[in-house]
């Protein structure tokens, strides 16, 4: 993650090779989380969820940032981003009731 964010001031600033290596940070932290979900005995609905909006994230990302899409495709994202925060607060809200009731 520290790499993806020092690449992203590489882009910010305009200097040489900040493509690259925000794409190649990008797809770095795909590679990494593709694994670790891979290798994950149950997969419950939350990391299906977790591991699609990082995929999709991490191909808008780098189709947005070489101008093959416009920026606008990056709403798919956000509403996946939506219902995996949705389903986290749901599911703490059922936790705590379920606790407090206890």
């Amino acid at each position: 993650i520290g790499v993806f964010i020092l690449s992203i001031l590489f882009k910010i600033m305009h200097w040489t090779g900040g493509n690259i290596f925000f794409i190649s940070s990008l797809i770095g932290i795909f590679i990494v989380y593709f694994f670790r979900f891979y290798n994950k005995n149950e997969k419950k609905y939350t990391d299906v969820l977790k591991f699609s909006c990082l995929t999709t994230f991490v191909i808008l990302m780098n189709l947005i940032s070489l101008h093959i899409i416009k920026k606008e495709f990056g709403l798919i994202f956000q509403l996946l981003f939506i219902v995996l925060l949705l389903d986290f607060i749901i599911k703490d809200f059922r936790l705590k009731k379920s606790n407090s009731s206890i």
